[in-house]
């Protein structure tokens, strides 16, 4: 098995978790993740299937370019971690990754945000190393705008 690429980025809160919590369950704040460079924003999310626990529930993302993936819910840990799983990824990124996987760690006043890159063969790997270097800028720009409380 290939190992996956991992990146992290950590921010201050200026606001509560549980207002974090909530804004992640309104999909219409996800535009605000704007991309980086040739790493495209989000242009549209909406639920596909929305659980009573959260836990199971999909998101359907459509980007700027076009391109497209599912984020699932695996752990909701209210005020503590969210983890979630992005995968059917449309191509380009279909051949490269079979999954992402998202962790929010909220703790005290930090919030920590981890994306691991799973590769489908060790020849995406650098590719996805690449990749890796816009979407850790991105989410740094993200997480602080998130964490000021948008």
């Amino acid at each position: 098995m290939v190992r996956a690429v991992k990146i992290s980025v950590t921010a201050t809160l200026s606001t509560s978790s549980q207002a974090i919590f909530s804004e992640i369950l309104e999909t219409e704040n996800w535009q605000s993740f704007q991309g980086f460079g040739p790493l495209p924003g989000i242009r549209r999310a909406q639920f596909i299937e929305r659980t009573e626990e959260t836990v199971g529930s999909r998101i359907e993302v459509v980007n700027n370019d076009g391109s497209s993936h599912i984020e699932t819910v695996t752990r909701w840990q209210p005020d503590e971690l969210i983890e979630m799983q992005l995968g059917e990824f449309s191509p380009p990124l279909s051949k490269l990754a079979t999954h992402f996987t998202e962790r929010w760690h909220m703790e005290d006043s930090k919030v920590t945000r981890t994306m691991k890159l799973y590769p489908r063969s060790i020849f995406a790997l650098p590719i996805l190393w690449f990749i890796s270097l816009f979407l850790k800028k991105a989410l740094q720009t993200h997480t602080q705008a998130i964490s000021k409380g948008l």
